[in-house]
């Protein structure tokens, strides 16, 4: 195709037009009968090369809508060409074609329901740059029709339309579908209870891997809302204004990143700005409350069918190990988050808890978050025994013992009750470890149970006021009993109908299996430990408190070579100081010799000498030199 007009003249004329549209209708009118001729040429032979009815259909985009005659019928043709001949056209002028959709779209030209239908329908064309362009747009047109008020009527449309794009033939497709819905759910565009239970259809999709792996990365990430999307979407938009009200707290943010001069920028420009809310130039909005955690998870529909139906999947599944991984975590988090009885889920994690496990950690912990109060006793106690027999034992290594202490906490942390007053007297006997690690992670179980279940710990180990609570507790105990008696007494009943002080009463027992010899047992390094109360329902485990005590953190580059230079002496030995000041100043005779070669030296007197002297000559020479060293140092 010959090109008549250059793309420098279509832009002049594009101003113009923009600029005063009726002096310049028969411009316009000429340029878009060409673009019809151009048109009809694409249709017949969509391969050729098409760069004028590229640089055409952008020009007439762009001012279409000055002229509205012609504003209905170029988004119709556009949207006619790209269904019918999607897959035949070239990667540029699809992509072309797709901005002049979008760029009608924005200007109202287009229905939303016609624009986002063929957006979903081109997910299937195999062009990965052309699904990134399309994402963006479905995204953002979707959050801007929501911003200023909710349409109800278009969201349910969209959400048929889009909903139904799950089930597409094409992977790819699907895949980009369930994105979309992600991607506006984080950005609270719909947060409903349909949209998660949508996703949460993901989670089943079969032979689409890509597609389950990324339903459970939703659901099991730290962040399933983005809240500071509605907020500005400049650059530095995951940056919180209100979460930094220091300078530590902003360097503890920017401290584990890539040292970039991007990530520099950044900084710099957060440090900047919580000077001036520190001097009182500008005023930070008050930090809104913290959304419930399990936010997501707390909406499905059948939360039991749910676990069970992604177990059975679990067992049957043949993925990748990382995959199962993450259907674990999902099964835990929704154990925990609807307080489900899966009694199955407990002896099939236990397979899996070995220390020589890669993913040990991670086992551990979604093994400690599926436990609740709910939970029965003769479930856990398993779990902990095997728990014990590989990870608390003495031919285990000392970050093993640490590791299973860490996790019987927090599985007692959950369920006080499932472990009984032998193991847990077994368990705290680690308290006096000669290993730090150990000894903090012991000290740590026995604060909890000092805290919450003080009578389940032998006499010793209570504590003054754990102890004295017992004391007091028995005493309340006995008073209520005899009151009951008195008044059982008075109102004519038998002596045995009333006797108070043989009830037994749960937790009370005067039975604690040694004597009452000895101090307490002092734990000032744990009283503080926020580990040491009973979990909040459906509280979300940190992993950190699995690996607590056990290593020191990875530290960077620059704080590894400031460790190295503190462990360095402040300064090397005289003789091998280099003197040289200046650039052409000679060294001295010591330090000419520390570097020269061994052959030049191993045939001179000193050398020599210094084989055939005897012990006496030895010392002296040994004495002198020491001598001559203390006067250099008084210099």
């Amino acid at each position: 195709m010959a090109a008549p007009k250059t793309i420098t003249e279509l832009s002049q004329l594009q101003n113009l037009v923009k600029r005063d549209p009726e002096s310049y209708r028969e411009e316009f009118d000429q340029q878009y009968r060409h673009f019809h001729s151009l048109y009809a040429i694409v249709v017949l032979a969509p391969s050729k090369d098409t760069r004028h009815f590229e640089d055409l259909a952008t020009f007439v985009a762009h001012v279409v809508h000055v002229y509205p005659d012609k504003a209905a019928e170029f988004p119709a043709l556009v949207v006619e060409l790209l269904e019918d001949h999607a897959a035949a056209l070239s990667p540029r002028l699809r992509k072309t074609l797709v901005r002049c959709l979008v760029l009608c779209r924005n200007k109202g030209l287009v229905d939303p329901l016609v624009s986002l239908s063929l957006a979903f329908k081109l997910f299937r064309v195999n062009d990965k740059v052309l699904r990134e362009t399309l994402f963006n747009h479905i995204v953002s047109d979707i959050r801007n029709m929501n911003k200023k008020r909710i349409n109800n009527k278009v969201n349910s449309a969209l959400q048929s339309m889009l909903f139904g794009f799950l089930q597409d033939a094409s992977k790819t497709a699907a895949k980009c579908a369930l994105d979309v819905i992600i991607a506006l759910y984080r950005k609270r565009v719909w947060i409903d209870a349909k949209t998660v239970n949508v996703i949460a259809s993901g989670c089943f999709a079969k032979d689409n891997t890509k597609m389950l792996v990324a339903a459970l990365k939703f659901f099991v990430s730290d962040h399933d809302l983005d809240l500071g999307a509605a907020g500005d979407d400049d650059d530095d938009s995951h940056i919180k204004k209100e979460e930094f009200t220091n300078v530590t707290a902003v360097k503890a943010h920017f401290q584990h990143s890539s040292k970039t001069r991007s990530r520099q920028r950044k900084l710099e420009r957060a440090l900047r700005r919580v000077n001036k809310t520190n001097s009182g130039e500008t005023v930070v909005k008050k930090k809104k409350k913290p959304e419930p955690q399990f936010t997501a998870i707390e909406l499905l529909y059948d939360g039991q069918s749910f676990a069970e139906r992604l177990f059975g999947l679990l067992r049957k599944s043949k993925e990748r190990f990382e995959v199962r991984l993450l259907m674990m975590d999902m099964i835990a988090r929704t154990i925990a988050a609807h307080e489900l009885v899966v009694l199955n889920f407990y002896p099939f994690m236990q397979r899996y808890m070995q220390p020589h496990q890669q993913h040990a950690i991670l086992i551990l912990s979604i093994v400690a978050q599926a436990v609740h109060p709910l939970v029965p006793d003769d479930v856990i106690l398993p779990v902990l025994q095997t728990l014990l027999f590989h990870f608390v034992t003495d031919r285990s290594s000392a970050d093993v013992i640490t590791v299973g202490l860490n996790t019987a906490r927090e599985i007692c942390r959950r369920h006080p009750d499932a472990i009984t007053e032998d193991l847990l007297a077994d368990l705290v006997m680690y308290k006096s470890s000669k290993f730090k690690g150990v000894a903090m992670a012991a000290r740590s179980l026995l604060q909890l149970y000092r805290n919450v279940r003080p009578e389940m710990l032998h006499r010793r180990l209570r504590g003054k006021e754990a102890s004295m609570a017992i004391t007091e507790r028995k005493r309340k105990a006995l008073e209520d009993a005899n009151a009951i008696s008195n008044d059982d007494d008075d109102d004519g009943g038998d002596d045995e109908a009333g006797s108070g002080r043989r009830v037994r009463f749960e937790g009370v027992s005067d039975d604690d299996g040694g004597d009452d010899d000895g101090e307490w047992v002092d734990l000032d390094d744990a009283d503080d430990d926020p580990a040491a109360s009973l979990a909040a329902p459906a509280e979300r485990l940190d992993r950190g408190n699995i690996d607590r005590f056990r290593r020191r953190k990875k530290m960077t580059a620059k704080e590894r070579l400031e460790w190295v230079r503190a462990g360095r002496p402040e300064a090397r030995h005289e003789h091998f100081r280099d003197t040289k000041i200046e650039k052409n100043q000679s060294k001295t005779n010591m330090e000419k010799k520390s570097t020269k070669n061994y052959l030049m030296l191993q045939r001179s007197a000193k050398v020599r000498f210094k084989s055939r002297e005897s012990l006496t000559e030895r010392n002296d020479r040994q004495r002198k030199h020491r001598r001559s060293l203390k006067r250099r140092r008084k210099k």
